[in-house]
């Protein structure tokens, strides 16, 4: 690699995963080290890239020991929401804080980024999709990886403003809030803000409940109902 290298390189680079973070210890790496030394890098609103003068953008930076196992402080269940990438380093750097300064320019970077051991840190047994409890309505969504998560209601399927925007709450990976009653035959999406692999970005993604119980017409907007309303029981 040259030495001047751009930020648009190092983060083409990212697209191209040679790194697995498979257990909240172990990261499968695909590439030969030799002597160099490896580092995991975190930015939670994606801005990692790689300048002449080291690695830029990151919030946490942790050493990685042979064989490629994480630090056991190293707080996974955050770290799975943010931008990941491994830094393989086979020159002669020190280190100030997070950042690190290259201090000879014979050297070799090569990004790598992965995770899948969701199950692992986030078991759930508990309730997913709309559940009715006497006067409320409570949402429940599994999204280990998100930043934010919003339900959008709507009075309607057709409408484009929400009724109501509801900020849910995270625990265990999973997301919910408890609204009134009054919600059965509303229609709802959720917003979820996700580092997106395929952009190299935190993205807003809006989509369905995966596990509703009622979707409207074109299947865009899923739907509170309850399947002990007596008025879709059969007669």
């Amino acid at each position: 690699m040259s030495s001047e290298v751009s930020a648009s390189q190092s983060q083409d680079s990212l697209f191209y995963s040679k790194a697995f973070w498979v257990s909240k210890s172990i990261i499968a790496l695909n590439v030969n080290v030799g002597y160099g030394s490896c580092y995991l890098y975190a930015s939670k609103i994606a801005a990692l890239s790689l300048a002449d003068n080291g690695i830029q953008g990151l919030d946490t930076g942790q050493y990685l020991f042979k064989a490629f196992s994480a630090p056991s402080a190293v707080d996974a269940r955050s770290l799975l929401k943010c931008q990941l990438a491994v830094a393989v380093c086979t020159c002669k750097i020190s280190f100030s804080g997070l950042k690190g300064k290259v201090l000879s320019r014979n050297r070799n970077f090569d990004f790598c980024r992965g995770h899948l051991f969701h199950d692992q840190l986030f078991a759930y047994d508990g309730p997913l999709v709309a559940v009715y409890s006497e006067g409320a309505v409570s949402l429940y969504l599994w999204a280990p990886t998100a930043q934010e998560v919003y339900a959008r209601i709507f009075k309607d399927p057709n409408s484009w403003d929400p009724m109501d925007v509801v900020r849910l709450d995270a625990a265990n990976g999973v997301w919910s809030t408890r609204g009134p009653k009054s919600l059965e035959s509303c229609y709802y999406v959720y917003e979820v803000s996700v580092y997106h692999p395929s952009t190299l970005q935190i993205e807003k993604c809006i989509a369905t409940d995966p596990c509703a119980r009622g979707l409207s017409s074109d299947g865009a907007r899923a739907l509170f109902v309850s399947l002990e309303d007596e008025a879709l029981k059969p007669y």
